[in-house]
């Protein structure tokens, strides 16, 4: 593989038709990208056989580079994330953009990101639909990242690993991951950025387009994750509390 193509992971949960449906507009979407060309790595995390019949018979135009994994049942996406990570860098990229599979990109969004020199670079998610305002430059809104579509360099994340020994806490099953992660930036002294460049998310796709039994799961899981992170922080996600840790420069942990 080589390093100067430009890395981007996605991780698919489908139990659904309409979720594969989803999946395919991501990708499209992703392949009209302004910049290249592009090393996708693609995981399917316990999904269903169309998916993975659907991956395994994906081909991509050159001169991109398709990676498919299958994972027999679903993991934590934490998991999924760091070890894709590992696998990046290893093979000498120096940034990798995280994608959900229930998004629609601005064919700009990735030469977008790539020109900001933080640790992490986040879009801004038009949450509860795939519609968007395209965006022809980004701007800066503040250093607080919604971290969902995001750019994560090397050295940020060999600086995480280097002081906690993970990049994403895997104790967090799916939720709150992203809250953790900001506190442990903070506490590094890495600040990222978020820009103001739009794309569109269906939101919870996973969650909201699943069979009944697997968003019950899916909603205990996130509870536990949401207590887990009071028990770590010692205060909940969205209080005075955390958002003052967010604003601190001074936050050490």
């Amino acid at each position: 593989m080589s390093a100067d193509l430009h890395a981007v992971m996605m991780t698919m949960y489908n139990t659904t038709a309409e979720q594969l449906v989803l999946t395919k507009m991501t990708v499209e979407s992703v392949l009209r990208q302004d910049i290249g060309p592009l090393h996708l790595w693609m995981v399917n995390n316990g999904g269903n056989q169309e998916t993975r019949e659907w991956l395994d018979n994906l081909r991509l135009p050159e001169p991109h580079q398709l990676t498919r994994e299958h994972y027999p049942a679903n993991v934590a996406p934490t998991k999924v994330f760091n070890h894709l990570a590992y696998s990046f860098f290893a093979l000498g990229h120096d940034k990798v953009l995280a994608v959900p599979n229930d998004t629609i990109l601005p064919p700009n969004l990735y030469s977008e990101l790539v020109k900001w020199s933080r640790g992490v670079v986040a879009a801004w998610a038009n949450n509860g639909t795939l519609d968007f305002t395209p965006t022809e430059k980004s701007h800066a809104t503040g250093e607080d990242p919604y971290i969902s579509v995001a750019l994560t360099r090397k050295w940020c994340f060999d600086a995480l690993v280097a002081k906690d020994g993970y990049f994403l806490d895997e104790r967090y099953f799916m939720y709150c991951c992203d809250c953790d992660l900001k506190l442990r930036l903070h506490a590094c002294g890495i600040r990222g950025i978020q820009l103001d460049i739009q794309y569109g998310h269906y939101g919870s796709g996973c969650w909201r387009l699943a069979p009944p039994e697997i968003s019950r799961s899916i909603t205990d899981r996130a509870d536990e994750d949401r207590a887990r992170f009071v028990e770590k922080w010692g205060f909940p996600i969205g209080s005075p509390e955390h958002v003052a840790a967010d604003q601190d420069i001074n936050f050490v942990g």
